[in-house]
């Protein structure tokens, strides 16, 4: 799955379809041109018998033909087309446009697809991207995308086929290439196509298998009659109550008999397809799923209007309704229900979001005013919530030795009350195993050596049963135990001498805790769902061999015990079935990487492949927090989509079908030409990060400036356009921007540049070298707090020099509390970063971001050490950053401390990042920074970093070597 642009998010406004391009540098693309009774410049390759390839002038999207594959033996390979090799620019953005139509194709992985493959000068393949992949029935549609040829790209082809083990029809026509153009082609796009989408309901998540008439009906009455089938005891009928009179219509409750004969508007809820209605369903059926369904909207002859959902289960239905109400527009007597045959369920079985402090908090603000997360969840068919950590209050995941409050039991009851209405299980997350009054503290390290959790004190699950018996009472049917981030308190290894002994290793620990509570609540009258978050939850392929060890341990958890893990590539999820016996349940943060900016609308979610059903039990997706959430939550539309149905899953069509319910054609231009110029000014997709180029100070200034002003133009252009609510958002994120601008300004009037590094060799001996240091070497103060560039409580003075092969750091940090500082990591390559510490980050390439190398060294003069280079390369993802703490200099440090603070000193070989030797002029890119917790939480740096995070190599430094 192609990782799409977080910063460019309308780079797809160009999704819809171009009747025509000026310089289409496909030929024959419309399929008008043939030779010998086949498309002209195109390459065929029908595969064996049973499979042919034709043109066609009765089904075709515009012109007077289109091409149609035919595949009738699913063992016989591809049935398809390719075209030549067409000349492209490496690094250029090219546009994609084509029209689609799949007839009964069936396929258990790839059905209808298309695909460019990218070649070099050689013609040998770079690589292919994926355009199209589709099963079931489908009327005519576009689809369009935005690409830029990777690099070393000379020329590309495009291919369309029934793949390999698919049968069924395939209509391709219309078929575009072209250089991207930016607001001029958005326009055009727009205006070509706004009948066509505005004609088709937008359904969220796309339905498995639909037909849609293009009708609608309409005078419907005041008054609907409807017919629950006593199979059905858990539905919820006051919702189809309360939608259809918030609609105007109001409900007449039947009996089988007296429905039949009404002659109004007609409700079947039902659990077998009427015989009336079962020539027009003869294609469709009720899935035999507990979360499937089958809807029709239709009218019959002397029937009038009939809205049948059928289903297995109440929750079924409930999934139905959600169609319906996406189905229906209009108000009141202008009502109006787009005809519709359905039959669809989902591919994964946990489908739901991640809910934190921030969305608790909003649903505790605006129930019963406005739609929660929990009400929009269910109208997405999100059937579960995932509460980690904190989420009630900093107590509720850690003291399980105390009852529940009375405000908690309210809170729960009321909480599980509201999911249990809508289908929505709730899986609460309890951390037994960190220290009791960690979290309400955050005091970090403030347990160095005493274990969270007395394993062999049956007291101590005495206490954890009463909290799990607590919860089950109020209703809960879920319940995860998380190990993550334990080594925050000290709690990732054993220390309990008895523990040691018992368990070996901190896995077989948890293993036993989390079985022991499984065999527990076994024995409840209703099951209950266990899951863990283990201490290792990334990626099992970069684990360390410890790590490795802790993941096999987990083989020996009960079969019914699943596992959360932060992670979604395929072999990676296949390696850690092999460590576990098992396959995991996804927590993705693709959306979550946004917390720290507020945009418009997010891209589409593409953090998982279309596999994703096969390799996993469950998908959870932690949402941006609401206060910066994109508008109309838009994000969650995408990731409804894809967790829905993984394999069939198009991220352009499901932007597209997104964007078609806010966005006008007025707008559209305007919005991609925004989007394009941020994409150019952001240096990568992550959030905005405020690369600034030149040589001089001057130069500097003057391109801040001029991003500036265009900026600025953006906004007047947007207080011009008709663009409703969607200003405010727009306006506000420019003004974000223009502040920014000016504290980077600020930043560079005040700093020197270059920042210099003195050629001089210190002697490591500490305290007795400070007088050479601070005399002989290039000094750097000032540091400021990282988000505000206001000045630290806490100074810290930077002593740099250098010699051919070496280059020396020195800090003298400034510390009120001397003791309080924090200093517990003692072993190379801990996380000195947990600690008190400096920072340090030196990239040899100046003219480039990365790599780069990262030092953090605590009061003891511990290091941490690693090597930070892109994912571009490895994983396909630029604006991933791989952090190889494998990578090791062999780093000297002397450390020291005073009444009135600490100080460090370094020596870094150059050898070790790459370079083999330093000279006069030599520029690399460079940080600093200071971290303290023991005293005062309190970050600073050189460098102005607008997001609070160190590692943004776009802000640093230009380090000279004088």
């Amino acid at each position: 799955m192609n990782v799409f642009s977080k910063i460019g998010f309308f780079s797809l406004l160009l999704f819809l379809p171009a009747q025509a391009a000026e310089n289409n540098l496909i030929s024959n693309g419309d399929f008008e041109k043939l030779e010998a009774g086949k498309p002209a410049d195109w390459i065929i390759y029908p595969a064996g018998s049973g499979q042919r390839v034709e043109i066609t002038t009765e089904k075709i999207n515009s012109g007077k033909q289109a091409i149609c594959f035919i595949t009738e033996n699913p063992g016989s390979g591809k049935t398809g087309i390719s075209s030549p090799f067409i000349a492209v620019k490496e690094k250029t953005e090219y546009l994609i446009s084509f029209w689609v139509k799949p007839e009964k194709v069936e396929s258990e992985k790839v059905g209808a697809f298309g695909e460019i493959v990218f070649y070099d000068e050689q013609q040998k393949r770079i690589k292919q991207r994926e355009l199209l992949n589709m099963r079931g029935d489908r009327d005519w549609m576009n689809i369009s995308q935005t690409f830029t040829a990777p690099e070393k790209t000379a020329s590309l082809k495009v291919n369309f086929s029934l793949h390999v083990g698919a049968t069924g029809r395939m209509y391709v026509d219309n078929i575009i290439l072209d250089i991207s153009r930016g607001s001029r082609a958005v326009n055009n796009i727009f205006n070509a196509t706004s009948d066509k989408i505005d004609n088709r309901p937008v359904i969220f998540p796309a339905p498995r298998q639909a037909e849609y008439s293009g009708k609608k009906l309409a005078d419907l009455g005041t008054t609907a009659a409807v017919y629950l089938d006593s199979f059905f005891v858990d539905f919820p009928g006051q919702h189809l109550e309360d939608f259809l009179k918030s609609s105007g219509i109001s409900v007449k409750k039947c009996s089988r008999n007296e429905i039949d004969n009404y002659s109004g508007l007609r409700i079947y809820l039902v659990s077998a397809i009427p015989d009336f209605i079962r020539d027009k369903a003869v294609k469709f059926s009720i899935p035999q799923h507990d979360q499937g369904y089958f809807l029709y909207t239709g009218s019959l002859p002397n029937a009038g209007k009939i809205l049948v959902i059928g289903a297995q289960t109440g929750h079924g239905l409930f999934y139905g309704l959600q169609t319906f109400k996406q189905l229906t527009s209009g108000k009141e007597k202008n009502i109006q229900i787009s005809e519709a045959l359905i039959s669809d369920y989902p591919a994964l079985a946990i489908r739901g979001m991640v809910q934190g402090v921030q969305w608790f908090r909003f649903w505790q603000e605006n129930r019963g005013q406005k739609e929660t997360q929990i009400e929009r969840a269910a109208r997405l068919k999100l059937n579960s919530l995932l509460l980690p950590g904190s989420w009630l209050d900093s107590a509720f995941q850690t003291q399980f030795r105390l009852p529940l409050s009375a405000e908690q039991i309210k809170t729960v009851k009321l909480l599980i009350a509201d999911c249990q209405d809508k289908f929505i299980n709730l899986n609460f997350c309890l951390g037994p195993t960190w220290p009791a009054d960690y979290i309400a503290k955050t005091m970090k390290n403030k347990y160095p050596d005493r274990a969270g959790f007395d394993y062999l004190d049956e007291e101590e699950f005495v206490k954890l049963f009463k909290r799990l018996d607590e919860m089950y009472n109020l209703g809960m049917r879920s319940v995860s135990f998380n190990f993550d981030d334990l080594r925050y308190a000290n709690q990732h290894v054993l220390h309990d001498p008895r523990h040691k002994e018992k368990f070996k290793n901190i896995g077989r620990a948890h293993v036993y805790l989390v079985t022991r509570c499984y065999e527990y609540l076994r024995k409840k009258n209703q099951p209950v769902s266990i899951s863990m978050v283990p201490l290792v939850y990334t990626d099992p392929l970069r684990a360390d061999d410890e790590g490795k060890i802790y993941l096999q341990e987990l083989k020996e958890l009960p079969a019914g015990v699943k596992i959360i893990i932060v992670e979604t590539k395929k072999e990676s999820l296949d390696y850690f079935k092999i460590l576990t016996g098992r396959y995991p349940v996804l927590w993705s943060n693709f959306l979550a990487h946004y917390e720290n900016t507020k945009a418009l609308v997010f891209p589409p979610f593409s953090d998982g492949g279309r596999e994703i059903d096969k390799l996993c039990h469950g998908y959870y997706f932690l949402p941006v927090m609401p206060l910066k959430e994109d508008f109309r939550g838009m994000s969650w539309l995408c990731a409804a989509d894809y967790l829905w149905q993984p394999a069939e899953y198009n991220p352009e069509i499901s932007f597209q079908k997104a964007s078609s319910l806010m966005f006008s054609a007025s707008i559209g231009g305007i919005l991609k030409e925004f989007s394009d110029y941020k994409n150019r000014v952001f240096s990568t997709a992550t959030q905005p990060n405020y690369p600034v180029y030149g040589n001089t100070k001057t130069e500097k200034i003057d391109y801040c400036r001029k991003v500036m002003a265009d900026f600025l133009q953006f906004r007047n252009k947007i207080k011009n356009a008709e663009f409703g609510n969607l200003a405010e958002n727009l306006i506000q994120e420019i003004n974000t921007y223009q502040t920014q601008w000016e504290l980077i300004i600020k930043e560079i009037e005040y700093r020197d540049f270059p920042c210099q590094a003195a050629s001089f060799t210190p002697v490591l001996a500490g305290r007795d070298e400070e007088k050479n240091i601070i005399s002989k070497s290039s000094q750097i103060q000032d540091l400021w707090l990282v988000k505000t560039m206001n000045p630290p409580n806490a100074k810290t003075a930077f002593y740099l020099s250098y010699d051919s092969s070496n280059i020396y750091i020195t800090a003298f940090c400034s510390e009120p509390a001397v003791d309080k500082i924090i200093a517990v990591k003692t072993e190379k390559d801990s996380e000195v970063f947990s600690d008190d510490c400096i920072e340090i980050f030196l990239g040899p390439k100046a003219a480039v971001f990365m790599p780069y190398y990262h030092f953090a060294v605590n009061s003891l003069g511990i290091v941490f050490d690693e090597e930070v280079r892109s994912g571009a390369a490895e994983l396909d993802q630029p604006d991933t950053k791989i952090m190889e703490k494998k990578w090791n200099a062999e780093a000297k440090t002397a450390a020291w401390k005073w009444s009135g603070g600490w100080a460090v000193q370094i020596k870094i070989p150059v050898k070790d990042m790459g370079v083999q030797l330093i000279t006069s002029g030599l520029r690399w890119r460079f940080n600093v920074g200071r971290v303290r917790y023991g005293a005062q939480k309190e970050f600073s740096a050189l460098a102005y970093l607008p997001a609070g995070q160190f590692h943004t190599p776009e802000r640093f430094a230009i380090l000279e070597f004088k």
